[in-house]
């Protein structure tokens, strides 16, 4: 997915969003040392199906000032950023220098038809989950959506479908090979469920 790639690219920094300090819009840094791995499932001959993308990357904290609650963090490649921690993050006093901080991000989409002729829309929610009081410094942030668009054109020779979401915009998407189109008609509603989870844990040596 492009935006786990945007993720991919700015890891360091959203690393660092764990302790409260950054925002995941910056992308001036590259990534440090990472793994990702991805997979889907699809029922032949149904549109839509399951994709998921998982990745993994970590940053150690090289420098650490517990009077100002700066914290300098350098990934695997050399890139150094630092940033501040807020008064809300717990567990900041058991943070030191040469602790590994890992975040892996997860990614899953579930793409459906429904027949119900729906209206678009879009519906979204979060929730944030943080170490207890006293635990190993981490956190869970996870963010889900659901987009609805409406089916407005079919092309079965070219094998693309013509989708209109909320705002009226239009886009133009292919169709698997597999999936037989009689299936489907002008009007129907294409679901899309996102679920974003970004989990970080401070492991200290």
């Amino acid at each position: 997915m492009n935006r786990m790639k945007l993720k991919a690219a700015t890891i360091v920094v959203i690393s660092a969003g764990m302790l409260g300090l950054a925002s995941c819009e910056d992308t001036s840094l590259l990534p440090p040392k990472s793994t990702s791995s991805s997979n889907s499932s699809v029922e032949a001959g149904v549109a839509g199906g399951t994709y998921e993308d998982t990745f993994t990357a970590s940053a150690l904290i090289s420098d650490l000032d517990k009077s100002t609650r700066m914290v300098t963090l350098t990934g695997a490649n050399g890139d150094v950023s630092s940033f501040k921690a807020g008064p809300e993050i717990r567990n900041f006093d058991q943070l030191k220098k040469g602790d590994k901080v890992t975040a892996t991000v997860n990614e899953k989409w579930v793409i459906f038809v429904r027949n119900d002729g729906a209206d678009p829309s879009v519906s979204h929610a979060s929730v944030l989950s943080r170490a207890p009081k006293g635990a190993t410094p981490g956190a869970t942030l996870a963010d889900s959506y659901e987009v609805v668009a409406t089916v407005k054109a079919l092309d079965p020779a070219k094998r693309t479908a013509t989708l209109q979401f909320v705002s009226g915009i239009t886009r133009v998407v292919p169709v698997r090979s597999d999936v037989d189109m009689a299936r489907y008609r002008v009007g129907d509603s294409v679901v899309i469920r996102v679920t974003e989870a970004l989990t970080l844990v401070v492991t200290q040596p």
